[in-house]
């Protein structure tokens, strides 16, 4: 289950990732195509595995968004809004604001793989199969990591993602299925064009 849950927290991470694609840090629409392969790559994921995604309606990360060297720059919210039993799919929502810049992304994810059906940013249909590109594992190991919401053990992941252009982008990960919820992420770190760009979770539970 954690290993279904590792490819799950990096699938999610990167659809809600499209709040920063006005500043050009990072086309999280192709990426989020070449999460399945970083977890594959690194050896956490495994088809015959997967179980499913269990997340409830009113479950909700916050999370702080920083620049190296510039500190806070935004918030978000990622939170589980509707379930679709027709489709036997979920609604899952991300609320960013990045430098005065408000973006929302929404989409319907199936529970059976995590697979997105339907993705809208800022009320405009997208393609949720855009993208493509290679990813190539750099480092990985289990540690620990401290963030506003606490002190927890965790996964490191380190990957270099190359897009179909040839632009290659280094993200970082660290990710706890077990004691956090949703995705379990507690960080990410992306290189950008400005520099290191952050995510970390300030707060996390079920309204």
């Amino acid at each position: 289950m954690i290993k279904k849950l590792l490819a799950t927290a990096v699938t999610i991470l990167f659809v809600g990732g499209t709040q920063a694609k006005s500043l050009n840090y990072f086309d999280a629409a192709s990426v989020r195509i070449q999460a399945a392969k970083v977890l594959h790559q690194a050896g956490l994921l495994s088809t015959e595995e997967a179980q499913g995604l269990n997340w409830g309606v009113g479950e909700y990360h916050a999370i702080d968004i920083e620049l190296e060297g510039m500190g806070n720059i935004g918030t978000g919210e990622k939170s589980v809004t509707k379930d679709v039993p027709a489709q036997e799919a979920f609604w899952y929502v991300n609320d960013m604001n990045v430098m005065g810049q408000a973006q929302k992304s929404e989409a319907l994810m199936r529970r059976s793989d995590g697979k997105v059906l339907k993705l809208i940013v800022n009320g405009e249909e997208q393609d949720p199969d855009q993208g493509g590109g290679e990813v190539e594992i750099i480092e990985q190991y289990q540690t620990t990591v401290t963030v506003p919401a606490g002190t927890f053990d965790c996964f490191y992941i380190k990957a270099k993602i190359t897009d179909d252009s040839g632009k290659e982008q280094i993200a970082e990960l660290w990710v706890n299925p077990a004691d956090v919820n949703l995705d379990g992420m507690l960080k990410i770190r992306m290189e950008t064009q400005f520099g290191g760009l952050l995510m970390i979770l300030r707060e996390f539970g079920k309204k």
